[in-house]
């Protein structure tokens, strides 16, 4: 048993072919990484037994890194562990989140922990909160299927000019990660507290990870929505929600970007034909169309999107799994790489679209 080991696993959002949030010339993913790196670095110097889920830029599933989380409760048995998933935002706000499990315990602890620090040593305005999926149960995948209490941070809005301020070098995405070490140190128990000059202990620092910054391009919005027979769900922007209800077969699809073109088209179940390709929900000329047929279940998805330097990614929700990401620029892929959907006679039950930059 390691009843007195203290274990951090470090889940490093995004990666490899997701950018995630770009904003003010930073990307995600690469903000990411830095501010994991820096916490790393300070939460072995406090002692604690850490493990990072990626250290360089690479692509991984949420299946992937659960697991990861749940084969190391497995190997120490009795130990305390914390899995803290490592997020910026985008949309607007002007804060710092943390969110932990609908059923609270010690993930709300340490989520209430990490955003008090954040605000003390970074003048970060702060929500804590939780998210109930459809099914009543969690609804952030690596929250509900770890086996150990779970938090994720959003560190800053990366599109907010003025929330970016505290993460717009390395330095300072180290240092936000040394903040965040601090806050654990206080909840393993292991420190009282940090000064203000010194967020935790310095480490030696951390290797920098910087990306080439992408060009300067506007950002691109997404709405869209699904219907159920022949009644519409409320729209959904980007990855600020999924449209559907996880459960009953989709019919319909509209779809439409803040700017430039999307073009569109499903396949009925049990057919090897796709409907007629239309374009944009709200058009030039406000042509209102929609994909599909009313009463007919669809079991494949394809989207295309016109504007230079940018692709549309999407995904369905199939037997209650989300599948693989699709990614397209103004054309469709071949084969089964092309589509979303298991193109099986299964229906899609939930769509997840957002517009990134190449």
């Amino acid at each position: 048993m390691y009843r007195n080991l203290k274990i951090l696993i470090i889940d490093v959002g995004h990666g490899g072919s997701d950018p995630g949030a770009v904003g003010n010339g930073i990307v995600e993913k690469v903000a990411n990484l830095n501010t994991a790196l820096g916490l790393k670095a300070a939460a072995e110097a406090l002692g604690i037994k850490v493990f990072i889920i990626r250290s360089s830029d690479v692509t991984q599933s949420l299946e992937y890194r659960v697991k990861f989380a749940n084969d190391i409760a497995r190997q120490y048995p009795g130990a305390q562990i914390l899995f803290v998933s490592l997020h910026h935002n985008a949309g607007g706000g002007d804060r710092a989140e943390t969110i932990h499990s609908i059923y609270r315990g010690e993930g709300q602890r340490a989520a209430m922990m990490i955003a008090d620090e954040l605000h003390k040593h970074l003048g970060q305005a702060k929500k804590v909160y939780e998210k109930v999926g459809s099914d009543n149960k969690d609804y952030y995948y690596v929250i509900r299927n770890t086996s150990m209490d779970a938090v994720i941070v959003e560190v800053a809005f990366l599109d907010n000019v003025n929330d970016v301020q505290i993460c717009d070098s390395i330095e300072e995405q180290h240092r936000n990660g040394q903040v965040i070490a601090c806050a654990i140190g206080k909840f393993f128990g292991l420190i009282e507290g940090c000064d203000n000059d010194v967020e935790a202990p310095k480490p030696t620092p951390p290797p920098v990870v910087e990306l080439p910054k992408p060009p300067t391009l506007e950002e691109v919005a997404v709405f869209y929505r699904v219907a159920v027979g022949r009644s519409y769900y409320d729209w959904v922007k980007d990855l600020e929600d999924y449209a559907g209800d996880k459960k009953n077969p989709c019919t319909l699809f509209m779809a439409y970007p803040s700017i430039g073109e999307l073009r569109f088209r499903v396949s009925p179940i049990n057919e090897v034909r796709y409907y007629p390709e239309v374009q944009n929900y709200k058009s030039a000329y406000n042509n209102y169309d929609e994909a599909g047929v009313p009463n007919v279940p669809f079991d494949k998805l394809q989207i295309r999107f016109n504007k230079p330097g940018y692709k549309v990614r999407y995904r369905v929700m199939c037997n209650g799994s989300w599948l693989g990401w699709v990614e397209n620029e103004n054309s469709y892929a071949e084969g089964p790489n092309g589509y979303a959907g298991l193109g099986d006679g299964t229906p899609i039950t939930a769509v997840e679209v957002k517009i990134v930059r190449k």
